[in-house]
């Protein structure tokens, strides 16, 4: 007799069951700022040391004169991206010599500054400034030999700019326009130290 097959199929031609597929990974996190890395958004201070120069023309043309100026400065920045604002105390002293008329004129400020700009922190910023104040003028007059001490005024607009030479100094120049007991010009070389940052 011929033997009967089993039903089904055997073990040699049961098919067999494909292994689940492996779950996909899980993505990978974004990578970590590096430590020191600028902030989209953060303040700091900056003291500003500028040495320079003023000249200042008197009411109808008395007298014109020119001599050096320091500024030092407390201003407080924040940056937003590439927007730069802030502002803050300064002093000003200019010593200025009328060599017509052999005048002498020292003159000295306290003053509010604010200024605007932008550019990339950590790297470059050109700014507006702006500044309001008032102080002493003393000055001696060449051809009587009297001197005299009068209030002064200083209200002046101008431009500036500064480049980074680390995350902590800068180095830059800033102009300013106005009444500077008279009108005239400032002129000065900045150096600026910057410290305190403070993401927002």
């Amino acid at each position: 007799s011929i033997p009967q097959q089993p039903e089904g199929p055997t073990d040699e031609t049961a098919p067999t069951k494909a292994p689940d597929a492996a779950p996909a990974p899980p993505p990978a996190p974004p990578p970590a700022a590096p430590a020191d890395a600028t902030p989209a958004r953060y303040s700091q201070w900056h003291l500003l040391i500028a040495p320079g120069f003023g000249y200042v023309r008197g009411p109808r043309n008395a007298y014109s004169a020119i001599g050096p100026a320091l500024r030092f400065g407390a201003w407080k920045l924040a940056w937003r991206k590439g927007f730069m604002i802030g502002g803050g105390p300064s002093l000003v002293y200019t010593y200025l010599f009328d060599k017509l008329g052999q005048d002498r004129l020292h003159f000295f400020t306290v003053n509010g500054d604010f200024v605007v700009g932008g550019g990339k922190a950590d790297k470059f910023a050109v700014y507006a400034h702006f500044t309001l104040g008032g102080g002493v003028i003393a000055a001696k007059d060449g051809a009587s030999g009297s001197s005299f001490i009068l209030p002064g005024v200083r209200a002046a607009a101008g431009i500036g700019a500064l480049g980074y030479l680390t995350k902590r100094l800068s180095l830059g120049a800033l102009a300013d326009f106005g009444y500077l007991g008279g009108l005239g010009v400032d002129a000065f070389i900045t150096l600026g130290v910057h410290f305190g940052k403070k993401p927002k």
